[in-house]
């Protein structure tokens, strides 16, 4: 986590399975999200994301990475 200034701060995450049966084989998975706080009192934060798996490929699976995206409110309880 790196905090931008008092109201946004940039998270980032990253985690490597490696294949038990062959080591050729692994799955990586990495996230990066940029919150924006919208309300102090409240605990209300926008949040933007973005995600990336990735798994080395399978014959006959041609894929190998799927990216997905995400806008969201959220609402931390104190």
């Amino acid at each position: 986590e790196w905090k931008v200034n008092g109201r946004q701060r940039l998270e980032f995450a990253n985690t490597f399975y490696q294949g038990l049966e062959e080591l050729s084989h692994f799955r990586n998975l990495s996230s990066l999200a940029w919150i924006v706080r919208l309300d102090q009192l409240n605990g209300i934060d926008l949040k933007l994301g973005l995600e990336n798996e990735y798994e080395t490929p399978s014959p006959g699976d041609s894929r190998s990475n799927d990216f997905k995206y995400d806008v969201s409110l959220t609402w931390q309880l104190r």
